[in-house]
């Protein structure tokens, strides 16, 4: 029988780290302006972190019905990185209250919000 003192001689005990955990993806969006007039165009701010290359960011943008009227995608070149894009020129649009939603495949989203004002 073994003594609770000896170590049995298949298991080797370490106190180096193998890995890091990685860090949680990371998606972030936001606007240049809070209020937009009709010919204004939208231009929106990308932060991002832990997304893989070739992955493909999707931004959208729902009036005030929650109806999709614009749609982007991007594709992810590095792993992290800050992105400006204009988005759009608002046309006809109705006044009120849009917002901008982003996602990717793999997980992380964000959104922001903007008024129409006319």
């Amino acid at each position: 029988m073994q003594s609770t003192s000896e170590k049995p001689s298949n298991v080797e005990i370490t106190n180096n780290i193998v890995a890091e955990i990685p860090p949680e993806p990371f998606l972030n969006i936001s606007l240049t302006k809070t209020k937009y007039h009709k010919g204004n165009i939208i231009k929106a701010k990308l932060s991002f972190f832990g997304l893989h290359i070739g992955e493909t960011i999707w931004i959208g943008i729902f009036d005030p019905n929650k109806e999709e009227i614009v749609t982007k995608r991007l594709e992810v070149k590095e792993s992290q990185g800050k992105v400006s894009i204009n988005l759009t020129t608002i046309g006809n649009w109705d006044k009120g209250n849009y917002v901008v939603k982003t996602d990717t495949q793999f997980g992380p989203e964000a959104s922001t919000r903007f008024e129409l004002v006319k």
